[in-house]
């Protein structure tokens, strides 16, 4: 439940640590209290989510653009995650590339990553979501500023998962929020081994992600900041403790 009573909608961007955060997105809210939003690309989400809510619905997610509180007659607030735009773009084409059995094959009609990431898809990903279109004006960046100011608690980011889940913690009243990482694309290149011509590629087509992660980033560690001496130690220990937990999980 959130704070203020609000229906939370989680936007679930592709490879930005989303498979793991359901995990606690799911273990905080029963089964009869959320809507998953994971259909086929023809399903119109508006009426999809308007015949599902019901009086109890409290959590609203899934692979859904930014919009979706247009449908509800109750008040709504957003979260998501984002990740450093180029890790989040070979991640992508890697994780469709080793696993052809997700549903999600675009990456693989490409005999490269470079061809991947010339093309006009999968450029700028995250602010597609956060715009709420898949085409993005020239004002984009204005406008999607103003969509997270207005419209999102809290925008966690994939480099400071633990940071973000504890201040999700905070905003929201969770009580569960220890995990064990998922869906994690093992057999991928780091982005320090790519050639750099191909580097400067992935960040000239992905400027507008960059400056909106940047942003959503420098949000989060304003928040981070702002905790009092109480509040940066109980992080402290939950950092030590998922620490210890995914350590004894990889070990096994």
């Amino acid at each position: 439940m959130t704070q203020s009573d609000e229906i939370l909608i989680y936007l679930h961007l592709p490879k930005t640590g989303g498979t793991t955060f359901l995990s606690i997105l799911e273990g905080n809210y029963s089964l009869d209290e959320r809507i998953p939003v994971y259909t086929e690309p023809n399903i119109n989400h508006f009426q999809y989510v308007e015949a599902k809510i019901q009086e109890n619905t409290k959590c609203i997610y899934g692979h859904t653009l930014f919009g979706i509180h247009e449908a509800l007659s109750l008040p709504a607030t957003y979260m998501t995650f984002l990740r450093d735009p180029v890790e989040r773009v070979i991640s992508e084409y890697y994780f469709n590339f080793y696993k052809p059995h997700v549903l999600n094959k675009k990456s693989l009609v490409f005999k490269n990553l470079e061809e991947f990431v010339s093309h006009k898809d999968f450029c700028n990903l995250q602010s597609k979501y956060l715009f709420g279109r898949n085409s993005l004006p020239k004002n984009a960046f204005d406008r999607i500023k103003q969509n997270i100011d207005q419209y999102f608690s809290v925008i966690g980011i994939t480099e400071l998962f633990d940071e973000s889940v504890f201040l999700l913690k905070k905003q929201f009243g969770w009580n569960k929020i220890e995990y064990t990482r998922k869906n994690v694309t093992a057999s991928r290149p780091k982005k320090e081994y790519l050639q750099k011509s191909l580097l400067e590629k992935i960040i000239e087509n992905n400027q507008l992600d960059l400056a909106v992660y940047h942003y959503a980033k420098y949000l989060l560690l304003t928040k981070l900041e702002e905790l009092d001496e109480y509040h940066k130690i109980e992080l402290h220990d939950y950092k030590s403790k998922i620490n210890e937990l995914n350590s004894n999980n990889d070990s096994n």
